[in-house]
């Protein structure tokens, strides 16, 4: 529902002395959470964007080299526990998200994946 985004932007300017400039970055799988997530920024007056599709398989937000986009931070709330993603998944990735040596976390979840996935969309500040 953009929940999470909406934390994030009430807890910077918290911490600022002035009113911190976000722009918030999202994606979401279901289309109805995505719509809510969309209403949720408006309601709140952010800016950002809110992407829909399958962030592990299909990240949208990508540079203009077509490369995973990096952020300053990150903050997710994943499908923790998926086991739909295979040896293959990982192995096709093309954004160099899960380096070589690090193993495939196994079937039954998809933890170590996601985590991954959130370190290579870290920038290096």
């Amino acid at each position: 529902s953009g929940g999470l985004l909406i934390k994030m932007q009430i807890e910077a300017e918290r911490r600022g002395n002035r009113k911190t400039h976000c722009v918030l970055y999202g994606q979401e799988y279901v289309p109805e959470t995505w719509a809510m997530a969309h209403m949720n920024m408006i309601i709140h007056d952010m800016e950002g964007q809110i992407e829909i599709g399958d962030t592990f398989k299909n990240p949208k937000f990508r540079d203009n080299k077509g490369r995973l986009r990096r952020f300053d931070r990150v903050v997710a709330n994943p499908m923790w526990n998926q086991d739909w993603f295979t040896e293959a998944d990982y192995d096709a990735d093309e954004l160099d998200r899960f380096p070589a040596g690090a193993g495939f976390p196994g079937k039954s979840s998809a933890d170590w994946g996601w985590v991954q996935h959130m370190h290579a969309s870290l920038n290096d500040k």
